[in-house]
């Protein structure tokens, strides 16, 4: 053997000289004590583990007598504060509406008065406007051309007023010569014959008597009574003998129309001889027969 075995052999046995071996019933009895400690100490780890969990558990879910797990006070936003509810009302129920009557006015806005027998004098110009006649024939200008078809009237009469007018003296000659029909018509013949009126003076400008005859010209509404048309008539100018002169100033008369409710009133102006009529006369003696009739015929 060499030298170093034989060293090491000798240190060895040295270190086992020093130091002594416990008996074996004392090693066997510290291995039991270890032993014991290392299950003493992981049945308290697991019995601390096990308490936690069951303590955690039993705060946040046990019953009101046991200790609760406190937590940090939380301060709760307000709820909204709800509206109390309108006290049961029951609705009243709606108001009647108002019937309203319509603002535009028909033609014909209420019936018309009956039928008279007759046609009184207070309803047309009279011996107050100039030299008076009451005429036994109606007097009938209408008749612009053949086409024409005016309604049939119940009731008529004409007048015929010789015009001067106011402030002349005897020595002046009259002014004109007036023939003034009123004339009444069942139903619509009264706005049907204004219409029909029209009508006859847009289709047949020249027509009627005389040679060469009359040209007509309608002149629109002078703005009397419900409806109204005044109608200028132009006539060939003559001599002082009555004969046509293509000269001469034509001659110039009216027809004027009026019409209240179911009653119109109408004007025919001739002149005087063969002077033409003035307007301004016209105007005058149409605003007077329009008065007339709408106090009588409203």
């Amino acid at each position: 053997m060499s030298n170093e075995l034989e060293n090491a052999f000798a240190a060895l046995s040295r270190d086992a000289s020093r130091g002594r071996l416990l008996p074996a019933a004392e090693v066997r009895h510290q291995s039991d004590r270890r032993a014991v400690r290392r299950g003493v100490l992981t049945v308290t780890a697991a019995a601390v583990v096990i308490a936690g969990a069951f303590g955690t558990g039993w705060a946040l879910g046990g019953d009101d007598h046991g200790q609760r797990l406190i937590l940090p006070a939380v301060s709760p936003s307000p709820s909204p504060a709800l509206p109390s509810p309108a006290p049961s009302v029951l609705p009243s129920p709606p108001a009647k509406p108002v019937s309203t009557p319509p603002s535009t006015v028909s033609r014909t806005s209420s019936p018309p008065p009956a039928l008279p027998k007759s046609i009184p004098a207070r309803a047309m110009l009279s011996k107050a406007d100039g030299e008076f006649s009451r005429l036994t024939e109606i007097w009938d200008p209408t008749r612009l051309c053949g086409e024409a078809r005016f309604p049939s009237a119940a009731v008529r009469a004409s007048v015929r007023v010789v015009y001067k007018r106011p402030g002349l003296g005897a020595e002046h000659v009259p002014d004109d010569v007036v023939y003034n029909t009123v004339s009444v018509y069942r139903g619509s013949g009264a706005e049907d014959f204004l219409d029909e009126l029209r009508d006859a003076v847009r289709r047949c400008p020249t027509g009627g008597e005389g040679t060469p005859p009359p040209k007509y010209r309608s002149l629109g509404s002078p703005g009397l009574g419900e409806e109204s048309l005044m109608i200028e008539r132009s006539a060939v100018g003559r001599t002082g003998t009555g004969e046509p002169d293509p000269n001469a100033e034509p001659q110039l008369t009216y027809i004027v129309a009026i019409r209240s409710g179911d009653a119109v009133t109408l004007l025919d102006t001739t002149g005087w001889e063969n002077f033409s009529s003035i307007r301004s006369s016209v105007d005058t003696l149409a605003e007077t027969a329009a008065d007339r009739l709408t106090a009588w015929r409203p």
